[in-house]
């Protein structure tokens, strides 16, 4: 088998944090070195690497490519696993560079972010499938088509953090941005019928695997309950994924997250790449992060994943650590 050196990057995030949880080489046999980056000196995380480096923020995209590029040399990378939208969208952007080094991304065609960085584009895809969609305005064009609760939160896609739901006319006129990349959209559910979908193909979205989650989100916006989904709704679920997958040719994992409204299940998200559940649904044999990692030298890689026929609930918890400082290197 051989064994890939892997960097991690933004582990000071939720999902960062949980995808160093699924490659320790312990759990994860493919992975020879794990190695981690942040633009924070001392992440979260870095207890879980080998070595943690600061990188500049990616938004400052020459110094940042240089900055993973130089770690690839030192430590012989041979796989960059990018954990938020903001990275993924500016590696995908100078991927030719990275991948001419003989590295390889977990990063999906560009023709995906495209679609799914864009909340309004998500919609669009939906319809033309013949799946359940939202009604989704900009706000720039909107003119009160929409009936009330409204959701307006950013285009591109940035988890839940710039959510805010309108129940009235004044609520609105208090969120909404026309000058900015806000979108507008019909608010179905309730909290507590929302689903948070990992869909995984290692060919191409012919064999698709998912793993139907209830969840409930912490104040802060992250996973902090999931549940399997009911045996009525799971069929439900997967035809929507496998349908999704089959038309992006899926080679890898993006994150479905749907609201059920009257036994309809709306997509109203798409998340193309790891999640922050991705270590919750390691320890159920959903084991994504390796897959992926596999499928990069395994051209067409099926999966016999079967759902869990024990109950079951996943509760995130808080931890704390002590991590030694090296006192002559500026890694940790």
């Amino acid at each position: 088998m051989w064994k890939k050196n892997v960097l991690v990057t933004a582990v000071s995030g939720d999902v960062g944090n949980s995808i160093l949880k699924c490659l320790q080489p312990e759990v994860a046999p493919e992975v020879g070195h794990l190695y981690g980056c942040d633009m924070y000196p001392y992440p979260c995380g870095m207890n879980k690497v080998e070595r943690c480096f600061q990188v500049p923020p990616c938004k400052e995209e020459e110094p940042y490519l240089h900055a993973l590029l130089d770690i690839a040399e030192t430590c012989h990378i041979d796989v960059i696993v990018p954990s938020n939208e903001q990275e993924i969208a500016a590696l995908s952007r100078r991927r030719n560079v990275i991948e001419a080094q003989g590295i390889r991304l977990f990063l999906h065609d560009a023709a995906v972010y495209d679609v799914f960085f864009d909340k309004k584009k998500t919609q669009g895809l939906l319809q033309s499938l013949g799946l359940p969609f939202l009604p989704t305005w900009r706000a720039a064009e909107y003119q009160e088509q929409g009936t009330f609760p409204l959701v307006l939160k950013d285009a591109f896609s940035c988890g839940s953090k710039s959510l805010r739901i309108a129940h009235d006319e004044a609520e609105l006129a208090r969120w909404l941005d026309r000058k900015g990349d806000q979108i507008i959209q019909r608010c179905v559910g309730t909290p507590d019928s929302e689903y948070t979908v990992p869909v995984f193909s290692g060919d191409g979205g012919r064999h698709v695997v998912a793993l139907p989650l209830r969840r409930i989100l912490s104040k802060a916006g992250y996973t902090s309950f999931i549940e399997l989904a009911r045996p009525e709704y799971q069929e439900k679920i997967f035809a929507i994924c496998t349908k999704i997958a089959a038309h992006i040719k899926l080679h890898g994992s993006i994150d479905l997250q749907m609201r059920e409204e009257n036994g309809v299940f709306y997509v109203f998200e798409c998340n193309p790449r790891l999640s922050g559940t991705v270590n919750f649904r390691r320890q159920l044999g959903f084991e994504d992060a390796r897959w992926w990692l596999q499928s990069l030298s395994q051209e067409d890689l099926t999966i016999p994943f079967q759902l869990p026929e024990q109950s079951f609930v996943g509760i995130r918890e808080l931890n704390e650590e002590i991590v030694w400082r090296n006192e002559h290197d500026d890694t940790v």
